[in-house]
């Protein structure tokens, strides 16, 4: 009873994963949105705030994560498109900020930046902490 109960949910929980991920859409269409809403400011003409979305590739979204990374934040908080501006309905936003957030994970799970190495010891711990006695004796 146990397995059908664990395996409906799997099924219904695939199932709605998989109507949001279409709702969301690819990114053709989320290139649409950029183009309507966005790219009157942020072209390679005006390249307002040192940002320009007209040639970014949405399909490769780590070439320029950093920038794309910038698009999520300003988008979180409500930032853009700036008022007075057409805006898209909220959940518009809110599943391209997802969709744009998803495609950058997997993009950082593909090629992980492993970070500074940090500077390794060439003494061992004993040494000064034999210093660190000798203080307290």
């Amino acid at each position: 009873m146990s397995r059908v109960v664990v395996c409906g949910w799997l099924g219904i929980m695939l199932a709605v994963g998989s109507a949001t991920a279409q709702e969301v859409g690819s990114a053709s269409s989320q290139r649409a949105l950029i183009d309507r809403y966005c790219v009157a400011c942020h072209n390679d003409r005006l390249n307002t705030a040192g940002l320009s979305l007209e040639t970014l590739d949405l399909g490769n979204v780590g070439v320029a994560a950093d920038k794309w990374e910038a698009v999520v934040q300003k988008l979180r908080g409500g930032m853009m498109p700036p008022p007075g501006r057409p805006r898209p309905e909220p959940k518009v936003v809110d599943d391209f900020r997802r969709w744009l957030q998803g495609a950058l994970d997997g993009a950082a799970a593909q090629n992980p930046e492993p970070g500074r190495v940090p500077t390794h010891r060439l003494i061992g711990l004993s040494t000064p902490m034999r210093y660190v006695i000798s203080w307290h004796l």
